[in-house]
């Protein structure tokens, strides 16, 4: 019988050999396998093979019944050898040998110590290839190798290099980490920035709408009598586009309108949470949308595209258009007639026309009035009677205009608007503004110094950034002729305000 090709390490006896172990007592059969096994060519080329490395003979360490590497390895009498337990457990089922067919029994097993030597030095070879260089040295040191005093110094002096180059490169890892965190989380404020906050008819709901795409609204009295830091609205609506302007409509309670990014504006449900319309006339950016106060059905809008456009809310169309020089930054009908409307439009930078246009829509062609004075770009216009106009500015002033006789009134100071937009709310006496400095300022019309102030302190911000320096406020709402005011800042904070006498 010629020579099995599958799984030995140990080579197949030899026919003469086997043959002659066929004759021999029990004790004799054995001792010439084993002796076979020994001498029929391990110690020659493949042992030699093995010893270079275990890569090339990973197959000829494998159990030809399980095909893993061989555990407790047992040589059969004719020279095949397998795992211990599979070898055991196929002579249960079936006599013969798994890789040439020849009858096999139990007593022709025999422990082949020397495939269990490699085997063992092998793992442990392959151990040493995976241990770390300062595992070797290690164990190195801890055999007794021999090293001297100027190596150990040499030694050491390399290792605490490495080990503060180590330490520098984790702390600049950690570092990028937490600036990362820090910034990743600037941006998630961002999102919440509010640019608009506005009361309903009855001063029982409010609603904010900012950069987070949504609508909320809040119940007041929940807002004001609940002890807790965060308040869930009782609706929130979502929207495509990140929002610029809310405005209530003063008839009809359940319905608020929108501006947004995209130059959409859209009148909402608020019971229903849908749309009940969606104008898409503007090419631009629409920064402000307003509904008129003695005509329900009447609301006005402005946008980047330098057009000014009436709504109708019983049509789907635009009812009427100014077309104006540059973008328009806000639009708000006089309280006391839905004919009159304050516009306040500005051109590209170096332009020196700040003016807030004052239109009689029964005559679009040219101004009623135009109120100068500011110096730099108007952000917001509010009417504080029908006769009283006051205007915001980022150059740190509030103005306040005689729209009868089209004359100044009050030049106020005392808050800092250089660049963002930071709210403006009027009622019959208080004109309320932000600050980038992240206050609240409050002025009487009489009185061109701020009456009251208060800045949203450390408490109120996260430990990330105590100072509060980067924040400002982004918008402000007066709850209509009293003494309690709602504002934002640039960091998500919602507060409610109470002027004290």
């Amino acid at each position: 019988m010629g020579e099995s090709t599958m799984g030995a390490i140990v080579p197949s006896v030899k026919a003469e050999a086997r043959a002659s172990a066929a004759v021999a007592g029990p004790s004799e059969a054995a001792d010439e396998a084993v002796s076979a096994a020994a001498t029929a060519g391990i110690g020659g080329a493949a042992a030699e093979s093995l010893e270079t490395g275990v890569a090339e003979f990973d197959k000829d360490f494998l159990c030809p019944i399980c095909m893993q590497i061989i555990r407790d390895a047992f040589l059969t009498i004719c020279g095949h050898s397998f795992c211990y337990m599979c070898i055991i457990t196929h002579l249960h089922n079936k006599n013969d040998c798994p890789c040439c067919g020849n009858y096999l029994t139990n007593n022709q097993l025999y422990p082949n110590f020397l495939l269990n030597k490699l085997l063992k030095k092998t793992s442990a070879r392959q151990i040493g290839k995976t241990t770390s260089p300062v595992e070797h040295l290690r164990r190195a040191l801890q055999q007794g190798c021999e090293v001297s005093v100027k190596e150990l110094d040499s030694l050491l002096t390399i290792l605490l290099e490495k080990k503060r180059k180590t330490e520098q490169e984790e702390a600049e890892t950690n570092m990028q980490i937490l600036l990362d965190f820090l910034n990743c989380l600037r941006k998630q404020k961002l999102e919440e920035l509010n640019e608009s906050i506005e009361f309903d008819r009855d001063d029982e709901l409010f609603a904010t709408a900012g950069v987070s795409r949504r609508i909320k609204v809040f119940e007041f009295s929940s807002v004001v009598n609940e002890p807790t830091d965060v308040h869930c609205p009782i609706v929130e609506m979502s929207t495509r586009s990140k929002l610029s302007c809310l405005s209530w409509n003063k008839y009809t309670k359940n319905h608020i309108a929108s501006s947004d990014y995209e130059g959409i504006v859209t009148v909402w449900d608020v019971d229903t949470r849908q749309s009940v319309m969606e104008y898409e006339e503007h090419e631009k950016r629409a920064w402000s949308v307003d509904f008129s106060r003695t005509e329900p059905s009447m609301l006005v809008s402005g946008s980047d595209d330098c057009k000014v456009k009436i709504w109708c809310t019983k049509q789907e169309a635009s009812v009427l258009n100014i077309d104006m020089k540059a973008n328009i930054c806000c639009v708000k009908y006089n309280p006391g007639s839905s004919i009159y409307v304050a516009v306040y439009y500005h051109t590209h930078v170096g332009s020196a026309d700040h003016h807030i246009h004052y239109y009689d829509l029964r005559n679009i062609s040219q101004p009623l009035h135009v109120f100068n004075g500011h110096k730099k770009a108007v952000s917001y216009v509010k009417f504080l009677s029908n006769n009283e106009l006051a205007s915001a500015s980022t150059d740190s002033t509030l103005r306040l205009w005689d729209v009868k006789e089209n004359l100044l009134v009050r030049t106020f100071r005392g808050h800092t608007n250089e660049k963002n937009f930071v709210g403006l709310t009027v009622n019959s006496e208080y004109i309320a503004c932000g600050s980038e400095t992240n206050e609240v300022f409050v002025y009487h019309k009489a009185i061109s110094k701020p009456a009251a102030w208060h800045r949203f302190g450390s408490s109120d911000l996260d430990d990330t950034d105590d100072d509060g320096g980067s924040y400002f406020i982004s918008a402000v709402c007066w709850k209509s002729d009293s003494a309690t005011m709602l504002t934002a800042n640039s960091q998500g904070t919602i507060k409610v305000l109470v002027l004290a006498a």
